[in-house]
């Protein structure tokens, strides 16, 4: 079977004005143990000529690409073709908690179905998007110094003041608890459910970017 008739990819990149899909080869002689990865194969790629910046979030059956431009369009990953498109620039990538996407733009947070683009709820930022991340299932939105976090269907839980600038893209959670860049190179560790900081650390250089898992 071609690699392009795949039900899902394995790994996705945006490369020289293109989203690339692959999917892993593997050796089917491995019989006792895992198969042995073998590398990559092209399962399809799409021309993106948007005109701005673009960053990039993955789905279970989406690849989502948002330009700070144009907006953000979703591609299935089955077979690339265009599956729904949001017209407003974002300069943050897409968020993706259980079966909607969350995009940052206008200074607010729209929560769309995953399926289909359509707009579930939008809440207010505060101001610019600094920083998006899942919260479970929900959604953490960071603008000026204010973390702010909502639930799935857009009820605000907390939001917390650290009184300085939150770095942008410096928002990632992982075990409950959400960490956070400050522009004065403090870490902090926030608890996703309650809001409350949990430990704070001054760093020698602010990172330019993190993931926590």
């Amino acid at each position: 079977m071609r690699a392009i008739a795949a039900a899902s990819c394995s790994a996705v990149a945006i490369a020289a004005g293109l989203v690339l899909a692959c999917n892993v080869r593997t050796d089917a002689r491995q019989t006792k143990a895992a198969p042995a990865v073998q590398g990559f194969e092209l399962a399809w790629d799409v021309e993106i000529g948007g005109p701005g910046k673009v960053s990039m979030a993955v789905s279970p059956s989406r690849v989502l690409v948002a330009d700070t431009e144009t907006g953000v369009a979703a591609y299935a990953t089955a077979d690339h073709l265009l599956a729904w498109v949001f017209q407003s620039p974002s300069s943050l990538a897409p968020v993706v908690a259980g079966d909607q996407v969350f995009i940052a733009s206008g200074g607010r947070v729209h929560a769309l179905d995953e399926a289909t683009g359509r707009a579930r709820w939008v809440r207010d930022l505060g101001g610019a998007a600094a920083a998006l991340a899942a919260n479970g299932t929900g959604v953490l939105g960071a603008a000026g110094g204010v973390l702010r976090a909502w639930s799935a269907e857009g009820v605000p839980a907390w939001q917390h003041d650290f009184e300085t600038e939150i770095a942008p893209g410096l928002v990632a959670v992982d075990g409950g608890l959400a960490y956070v860049g400050l522009a004065d190179r403090t870490l902090a560790a926030v608890d996703v459910a309650s809001g409350d900081v949990r430990w704070q650390k001054r760093l020698n250089t602010l990172p330019r970017m993190f993931a926590a898992g």
